[in-house]
C-alpha cells in the first residue's frame, strides 16, 4: 500500500513539474486568447501617494483590433472623472511589429 501512494506522489510531482508554465508562456497566451476584436471598458483609477491620500479617476475606453491578421490595435480613453481631467482624451496605435514604436496622442480640452 505504502508502495502505491509513493508511487502515485512521485507520478503527481513528474506530471505537475512536466506541465509548469513559464510566465513568459502564460503572458502569451493571455494576449493570444480571443477576445473578440473591439472592445469597450469603464474604469476607476485611484492613485495613492506615499501619505495614503487617494485620488479617484473614471475613464472609458474603446478599442478595436486592424491590420494584417487583426494584430494591431487601436484605443482611445476618455477622461470621465473629476472636472480638472474631464474631456481629456488619451489615442493609442500598438503594433505588432517590435521594430515599429506605438504612437501615442494625449487631447488636453
Amino acid at each position: 500500500m505504502k508502495r502505491i501512494i509513493l508511487a502515485s506522489l512521485v507520478v503527481w510531482a513528474f506530471a505537475a513539474t512536466a506541465m509548469a508554465q513559464t510566465g513568459r508562456e502564460i503572458a502569451q497566451k493571455v494576449k493570444d486568447r480571443p477576445d473578440g476584436d473591439t472592445r469597450q471598458s469603464e474604469l476607476v483609477m485611484k492613485l495613492i501617494n506615499k501619505r495614503g491620500a487617494v485620488r479617484e479617476r473614471k475613464l472609458i475606453s474603446y478599442s478595436i483590433d486592424v491590420g494584417a491578421g487583426k494584430k494591431d490595435r487601436k484605443s482611445i480613453m476618455f477622461f470621465l472623472y473629476p472636472g480638472d481631467v474631464k474631456g481629456t482624451g488619451f489615442l493609442t496605435w500598438d503594433y505588432d511589429n517590435p521594430n515599429k514604436d506605438d504612437d501615442r496622442w494625449l487631447y488636453l480640452p
